[in-house]
């Protein structure tokens, strides 16, 4: 009984940590785990009571394990280099409306 709260516990102090970076970077460019540029989405937690991040990548949506981690971009460059890179983003990837309906097909639920 008491470790079934326990763990219940946990689960909603991880997911409220989860969503607190996630709303921090919430559709920044950021370097995901294998040195790639993508662009974060948010966070699901439907699967397999597993914690994922969901990332837009050049072509499609995927989903990352949230035991990995990202590195910002936003204050690691200068604000002129940033906007400049998102800019190429916006140019070279999928628009956002794309990205979002692919979400909705995939049946992600953001948060």
């Amino acid at each position: 009984m008491i470790s079934s709260r326990i763990n219940k516990f946990l689960k909603r102090d991880n997911a409220f940590l989860i969503q607190k970076e996630a709303n921090r970077m919430r559709n920044e460019l950021v370097i995901d785990c294998p040195d790639r540029i993508v662009q974060l989405l948010g966070w699901t937690d439907q699967y397999d009571d597993d914690y994922y991040w969901v990332v837009a990548c050049k072509e499609k949506v995927e989903l990352h394990s949230c035991v990995g981690g990202f590195v910002r971009l936003k204050n690691r460059l200068s604000g002129f280099h940033y906007y400049q890179m998102e800019n190429n983003w916006r140019m070279s990837h999928l628009p956002m409306d794309q990205v979002l309906e692919e979400v909705k097909n995939k049946g992600i639920i953001l948060k």
